[in-house]
């Protein structure tokens, strides 16, 4: 078995000389469970799906049949797994989709169906090639495209909240006659059915255009006994200051109802702030504003951990925002008891946190912010450099589960100990033909069909291996001379 991991580091290998050290280091308690996270190698790797047990052992990676796996995020019980991929049929294809995958028999199934769309011309069409299939045509004028990284399933795993992120980017024509590029970037959320053979989804959600100013981080998931999700949209937050009281750009947490409700906004959860503050001697101005995203909820449901990012803005050294400044922190269901239990430092950010199964611990990413020559910060982290570590709850005992390259990490029940779904079976007639279809199979085992005429003496009719989640088999009716019950054995 592969173990990238087997000597757990103290967290934060590239910021060693920070104060992040100061805290606990200790060796890994055993709050159980398997984490799913990504591996990301190099810039230009898709991401690898792997996991690993709670308690730092078993790291190992997860062969899945699509182009890549990013972002994923297990069920609650440990039986499935969501993942972002491009499609593995359609390469020029840019937007992604979300998918299930059935940890037990390694069953694909579609959770969203999101398409390029482009302006060519006068219309607006569906882009079933790709948008880069001709990136050089003319009558192209935009083109829009999804990222529906973060999602979440619901308590019974048939639903999946999806927090899609939609970017259209194209040129505009001026009224003199020359064009200019522009963008635009802003989240949905929706809820899709898992399996469905139309997967449109119903919309949640709708969110405001995102900017530079806007943008501290994604997320959402689902409450594990209500019909109630959360996640981060844009509002204008108070901001106050010697600039007066005003408004400004940020993010908070909302908490959304799934039940159909005609407005599903229900209320928000955090209370993120602002600064704004200007000098007037050298006509400088110093500001900052929240950013709460990466909601987390208890298995309990009365907890929620969540990333505030702070985005500060200071004229006297730059006109780009400075390096983030992120803290992890948990805050009661009903929006009480909020508290930092982890302070990072300066560029340092988190893009994920998830709790263990008894609710004890709470597994995140650490990753270096990425930047651009003359100082610009991405708010992005380099993946190929992130670390996964755990704290209890209360902000203590840090310590490294996962070095480098780990990130995204999905904290749930092992699968080993969720009951596995019971085969099912259904016989019908086809012509002069029975034909079995046998659902939520265990690919590789071995399946038998038996006929008999007294239950005294069973024939076997046939046999297979079973080489997907759902396989149908054909019979002669009657297989034998007087023969009229049947059973499938699953070997």
């Amino acid at each position: 078995m592969e173990n990238r991991h087997s000597t757990p580091t103290p967290l934060g290998s590239f910021i060693s000389s920070l104060a992040i050290l100061a805290l606990a280091v200790g060796p890994l308690s055993g709050a159980g469970g398997v984490i799913y996270y990504n591996a990301v190698p190099t810039e230009n790797s898709p991401a690898q799906l792997r996991r690993i047990n709670g308690d730092g052992s078993g790291d190992q990676a997860i062969a899945v049949p699509l182009k890549e796996a990013a972002v994923p995020s297990v069920a609650r019980d440990g039986r499935r797994v969501l993942i972002t991929s491009r499609d593995p049929n359609r390469p020029f294809k840019i937007s992604q989709n979300v998918y299930s995958l059935d940890l037990a028999n390694g069953a694909i199934s579609p959770v969203t169906a999101f398409e390029d769309f482009v302006n060519r011309g006068s219309g607006l069409i569906v882009a079933t090639n790709g948008v880069l299939e001709n990136p050089n045509d003319p009558l192209v004028s935009a083109y829009t495209t999804h990222l529906p990284n973060y999602k979440a399933y619901s308590p019974d795993s048939t639903r999946v909240a999806v927090f899609n992120f939609a970017a259209t980017s194209g040129t505009l024509q001026n009224t003199d006659g020359t064009l200019k590029s522009f963008g635009a970037s802003s989240p949905t959320l929706s809820l899709h059915t898992v399996g469905s053979p139309n997967p449109l989804g119903i919309l949640v959600q709708p969110g405001a255009e995102r900017t530079f100013t806007s943008h501290g981080g994604d997320g959402v998931d689902w409450h594990p006994t209500r019909e109630e999700i959360v996640a981060p949209f844009r509002v204008n937050i108070p901001t106050s200051g010697s600039a007066g009281v005003s408004l400004s750009e940020g993010t908070v947490l909302a908490i959304f109802a799934t039940d159909g409700r005609p407005k599903p906004f229900l209320r928000n959860l955090t209370s993120p702030t602002g600064i704004n503050d200007i000098s007037f001697e050298d006509f400088s101005s110093v500001a900052a504003a929240q950013n709460d995203y990466a909601p987390a909820i208890s298995p309990n449901g009365l907890r929620v951990a969540y990333v505030r990012n702070t985005i500060r803005f200071d004229s006297r050294i730059s006109l780009a925002p400075l390096r983030c400044l992120c803290t992890l922190r948990t805050i009661q269901y009903d929006g009480s008891d909020d508290r930092e239990i982890l302070a990072l430092p300066e560029g340092v950010l988190v893009s994920r946190a998830t709790w263990s199964p008894d609710g004890s611990e709470i597994a995140f990413d650490v990753a270096p912010q990425l930047s651009a020559q003359g100082g610009n910060y991405y708010l992005i982290g380099d993946a190929t450099r992130s670390e996964i570590g755990i704290i209890r709850s209360d902000g203590t005992n840090l310590r490294t589960l996962a070095g480098p390259p780990a990130s995204s990490p999905s904290w749930a029940a092992d699968v080993v100990t969720a009951p596995p779904l019971k085969p099912s079976v259904q016989m019908t007639r086809v012509g002069s033909e029975l034909a079995f279809s046998i659902g939520n199979l265990t690919i590789g085992r071995s399946v038998e069909i038996e006929s008999t005429a007294d239950f005294q003496k069973w024939t076997l009719a046939q046999k297979f291996s079973s080489s997907a989640a759902q396989q149908e088999v054909r019979l002669a009716n009657p297989p034998g001379p007087g023969h009229s019950f049947f059973r499938v054995l699953i070997r």
